[in-house]
């Protein structure tokens, strides 16, 4: 079983997708974290996927360097996935999203009822989503970051920074450190991420009606979040399971919001076991 990564054309804009596996069940996963697919598919034994029968197909989201500056909104890049799905010939599909991808899985879903079999969010920013207040501050000062020139080069240039980058992974990172692992994919990652685009995203994602979105979705539903995530908190996914039909929620102990990476065996076990049952 080979790992295949391809480009497609959807109304000219090119859309890069990784492929994995063969099987009847079409995955896709879009993230929120750059190339945490690699993660999955080293944990997940190949034969297991393959005993699942699926076929997995990974998208990266908008503010990553594959986009190539096209995908400036959730719902535009929703649109390129269904018509990713219609080049694919996959009239139905499950999706698993994490983090930003966790909003974009059940968007889609909302959208495109009829093409969807079940949807994993991982990580939802369900914390942040739900309170009206903090959101629409959070979008006034992401707004002003972008439409700001000092204030955009100044977080430009500490994103690109090592030791800020270093500093930040030690003391605020969303997942717990690791020397090895910050330096073979986080700081990769911040290099490669386009800031512009990941504001545009940002405000985006907090213009979502989560409820009004969540309210419209059929398809049976997986969430899992870490014990000790600050954005996904456990108390506010309880009430995102009480919105979403036939919705189970999985607690992955001791983790934050980095739980492919902390605990990644268990994690992508979760996504296995729900979309092949």
């Amino acid at each position: 079983m080979s790992i295949k990564e391809e480009t497609l054309q959807i109304d000219g804009i090119p859309l890069t997708y990784t492929c994995l596996g063969e099987g009847e069940k079409p995955l896709i996963i879009i993230q929120g974290w750059k190339n945490w697919w690699e993660t999955f598919t080293k944990e997940i034994l190949l034969n297991e996927i393959k005993q699942a029968n699926l076929q997995v197909f990974a998208f990266d989201t908008p503010q990553w360097d594959t986009s190539k500056g096209y995908f400036n909104t959730l719902e535009k890049f929703c649109a390129l996935i269904a018509g990713a799905l219609d080049r694919l010939d996959l009239p139905k599909v499950s999706i698993c999203g994490q983090s930003r991808g966790a909003v974009l899985a059940p968007l889609f879903a909302a959208r495109y009822p009829d093409r969807v079999e079940k949807i994993v969010l991982a990580s939802p920013p369900v914390t942040l989503l739900r309170r009206k207040r903090g959101r629409t501050l959070a979008r006034h000062l992401v707004a002003f970051t972008r439409r700001t020139p000092p204030l955009f080069w100044l977080v430009n240039t500490a994103q690109k920074n090592y030791w800020y980058n270093l500093w930040g992974a030690k003391l605020i990172a969303l997942y717990k450190f690791d020397r090895n692992l910050f330096e073979s994919h986080i700081y990769p990652a911040s290099l490669q991420c386009n800031l512009r685009l990941s504001l545009l995203n940002d405000e985006s994602t907090l213009d979502v009606d989560w409820e009004n979105v969540l309210s419209k979705v059929s398809a049976e539903s997986a969430i899992i979040t870490g014990e000790l995530d600050p954005t996904s908190r456990v108390s506010d996914c309880k009430a995102l399971q009480s919105l979403l039909p036939n919705a189970k929620l999985f607690v992955i102990p001791k983790t934050r919001h980095g739980i492919m990476m902390e605990k990644p065996r268990e994690f992508a076990k979760l996504i296995v076991d729900f979309v092949a049952s």
